[in-house]
């Protein structure tokens, strides 16, 4: 299935070729499939909580502290962009601002298989799987996608059809 997996610390994400529906935005669909962005929400929610119920000093430093080093962990991983990440890489696979703010069950399954991929490109892991990511796309789109790949620093294990495409994001084909 697709999705974010973690093995031994290194990120893993499959992107199938559809996406499932949701009653979500198309923005906020993305948006939830990013684990760093989730684990703050939570982890901020939870801090900022304790720190307005919590009486005793010793507590309230030592969850401060926590909300500091949460906070500069955002920044490492620029948590505060990622909105802005989500919404520029919806709109390389073709998606205007206002078919961002549609929900993901109104689009087809090649719609949907362009939100699948931007889920894949969001997350940014360590090993991006790929399975026949031009299918569905335009050219301009294919030609956005293969420019977002070639800059992309981490491993990616691509299944495709399109010879020309995996010849300009490859440095190796098995």
């Amino acid at each position: 299935s697709s999705g974010l997996k973690v093995c031994e610390k290194k990120k893993i994400y499959m992107v199938e070729q559809e996406s499932e529906e949701s009653d979500n935005t198309v923005l906020e669909d993305l948006l939830l499939s990013n684990n760093d962005l989730q684990i703050f929400r939570k982890k901020d929610k939870e801090l900022q909580q304790l720190l307005q119920t919590e009486e005793d000093l010793e507590k309230l430093k030592n969850y401060d502290q926590e909300l500091k080093d949460l906070y500069e962990w955002s920044k490492s991983t620029e948590i505060e962009n990622i909105e802005a990440e989500a919404s520029k890489i919806l709109f390389g696979l073709g998606f205007t601002y206002d078919m961002q703010g549609r929900k993901t069950n109104t689009y087809s399954g090649g719609w949907r298989m362009r939100i699948s991929i931007a889920k894949g490109l969001l997350n940014k892991p360590d090993i991006l799987i790929l399975d026949e990511p031009t299918n569905h796309l335009d050219f301009k789109a294919v030609k956005w996608l293969e420019s977002f790949l070639i800059s992309y620093n981490k491993a990616i294990i691509c299944v495709s059809h399109d010879k020309t495409f995996l010849e300009n994001i490859s440095n190796k084909i098995f």
